[in-house]
Order: C-alpha cells, then structure tokens, then sequence
C-alpha cells in the first residue's frame, strides 16, 4: 500500500534467494543478484520436478523444458541434482 512505510513481504523463490545467499533487507544488496539467485531458486525446482516427473529420463525432461539434453545435463550438475532412489 502506497504510504504505509511498510515494505511488502517477498515472494517465496526471492525469499528463498535471500536466504540461501544471507542477504538482509538491511544491509544493502544489489538487486540483480536477488533476481539472479531467484530465478536459479525457480529453475532449479522445475528442472527437479520434470526429472520426477519423467522418472529422470534426461530426453524426455529435456523435450518438456525446452531445453537440450546437454544444457540439462550441464544445469543438473550445476544445481547438484540427484536422483533419489
């Protein structure tokens, strides 16, 4: 609400960013780097959930996400994907 002083709550995956990198809204951080770790936060819990999804068949989840195989390959060692068994 505009000239309530308060700030609104963040939404989960830029409060998620936030705690995953320690920031704080007090000490100051580039907004870029929120968005950034938000958008890793959001991409990495879709990738997991198509791999689930398609019982980890790399292709198929590649096909789904609009994404080559080797960009997801690259993305789940990135983010230390795993399956679980």
């Amino acid at each position: 609400r505009a000239g309530s002083g308060a700030l609104p709550s963040a939404p989960p995956a830029v409060a998620a960013a936030e705690a995953q990198t320690g920031s704080d809204r007090r000490v100051g951080r580039d907004l870029k780097d929120v968005v950034r770790a938000a958008v890793e936060t959001v991409e990495r819990d879709a990738i997991l959930k198509v791999l689930q999804q398609t019982g980890w068949k790399k292709s198929e989840a590649a096909r789904v996400l609009g994404i080559s195989r080797p960009t997801l390959d690259a993305k789940i060692e990135a983010y230390g994907l795993e399956k679980k068994v």
